[in-house]
């Protein structure tokens, strides 16, 4: 078994595809410092195909290989990393894959063919080992994760536990399986955001009634979660600093930065500042400071005082940076397009959204009322700003459906804005000339063969 190292991470700089479909060649090149390529083409070119294909291959799913035809694919990395498979099929219609790859850290790798029955070995291994439990069904099986009691995928249960896979039935090298970990990626598929999705407890799935609820409920139930989980470690915080105040009062200096006055009340304004936009954004609920500063001058007990009450006030403030920063994002981008309407943070609910009438008070509406252009809009946003890991390579399949012209025009904009937040990159499949607009230079034609 080779071992392999940590690797470094990688990204994406070319993609070459051989005989898709059993026709098409297409060769696409991604210079490393862009935040995203465009590809384009007639339909039937397979511009999605190919985004499934590199999904497939970065998350080393070779089910999802199998049910793709290509005859070679070839991935370069910025680092001179390459992956190379080949597809072939025998005369028993028995499919096989031929991996090699080079990576800096090992040197060139060939490993042995995998076949298209590989999976079942993993998922036989996993039932019987206890990591899942398989049940039959009228068309064949189920995966339920003890874990969480849910219904889990093939491709997924693979995922979850490959690193419990004995090297006999993992479906794939443990090389490649790093790498995946070292290239990350993410399908986006349009159509699935725009669909109602189902909770799956297992008691649903196996045929109690379920409870639907749309992609947008979804999210804000999601970003409800999230601020509860970033106001309880704002809590945590705040209790451990609340009690060493009263000995670090006694045994402190006056914190550096707030020994004159001015300094101090400079500080004051920005911590107030950022106490009211937080709860604007219903992390925290409406501030009332604890600490007023004096009309007159400040006696130096009290400069303590107050710099230790807004150093402690700043170190828990900080545990809201990263969630705020992408609320502030999603408000921010959503609320650009949306027109006579706006959305709002909930402590509870996670966002609503209002409509402005004139002269009239804000109106609440339900999130379901949106249009299918608007709620697409709102779950790609979110997904991408709250779904998405750091530098993580996100493939999005024609994006401009349901939208309005004018929406499509920003939309490369708005990407941009994702990856400096979250050091995303993107390859865009589109038909859409309005989405690619000034960045014609970002864009690769798939061409039709021959």
């Amino acid at each position: 078994m080779i071992e392999t190292p940590k690797l470094a991470p990688k990204r994406v700089v070319r993609v070459v595809v051989l005989k898709m479909l059993g026709i098409f060649d297409h060769d696409i090149e991604f210079p490393a410092d862009d935040e995203f390529v465009c590809i384009h083409g007639p339909n039937g070119v397979g511009k999605t195909k190919l985004l499934e294909l590199l999904d497939a291959t970065l998350h080393a799913n070779v089910s999802k290989l199998f049910g793709i035809q290509f005859e070679t694919f070839r991935i370069e990395f910025d680092d001179n990393t390459w992956i190379h498979i080949e597809q072939k099929t025998s005369s028993g219609g028995i499919k096989r894959l031929d991996l090699q790859a080079y990576l800096p850290e090992i040197g060139t790798l060939e490993f042995p063919e995998v076949s298209s029955d590989v999976a079942n070995k993993a998922l036989n291994w996993l039932n019987v080992e206890g990591f899942i439990r398989r049940r039959r069904t009228g068309s064949g099986y189920i995966n339920i994760d003890p874990a969480t009691d849910q219904v889990i995928s093939d491709d997924d249960a693979i995922e979850t536990y490959m690193s419990e896979l004995p090297e006999e039935v993992a479906p794939v090298p443990q090389v490649w399986a790093e790498l995946s970990m070292a290239a990350p990626a993410r399908l986006i598929e349009i159509g699935r955001l725009r669909e109602t999705s189902v909770q799956t407890p297992i008691r649903q799935r196996l045929g109690e009634s379920s409870e639907v609820i749309t992609a947008i409920e979804r999210c804000a139930q999601d970003l409800a979660s999230r601020n509860k989980a970033a106001r309880a470690a704002y809590s945590v915080k705040a209790q451990s600093s609340d009690r060493s105040y009263a000995i670090r009062l006694i045994e402190e200096d006056v914190p550096q930065g707030m020994r004159k006055e001015s300094d101090l009340r400079e500080r004051y304004d920005s911590v107030i500042n950022r106490q009211n936009n937080l709860s604007r954004l219903s992390l925290l609920g409406s501030q009332d400071s604890s600490i007023r500063l004096p009309a007159g001058q400040i006696e130096p007990w009290q400069k303590l005082a107050i710099g230790l009450h807004l150093s402690d006030l700043e170190e828990k403030l900080a545990t809201f940076d990263e969630i705020s920063k992408r609320m502030q994002a999603f408000q921010r981008i959503v609320n650009g397009k949306l027109s006579g309407k706006r959305l709002e943070f909930d402590s509870e609910r996670g966002f609503l959204i209002l409509v402005d009438r004139n002269s009239l008070p804000s109106e609440e509406i339900s999130i379901n009322e949106l249009s299918s252009g608007e709620s697409h809009l709102i779950v790609i946003v979110y997904r991408l700003l709250f779904e998405t890991r750091q530098g993580e390579l996100v493939l999005i399949d024609e994006p401009e459906i349901s939208w309005h012209i004018a929406w499509q025009r920003q939309f490369l904009d708005d990407l941009i804005e994702l990856s400096r937040l979250n050091g995303l990159r993107f390859v865009v499949a589109t038909h859409s000339p309005q989405i690619v607009g000034r960045w014609t230079k970002r864009m690769q034609l798939l061409e039709v063969a021959g």
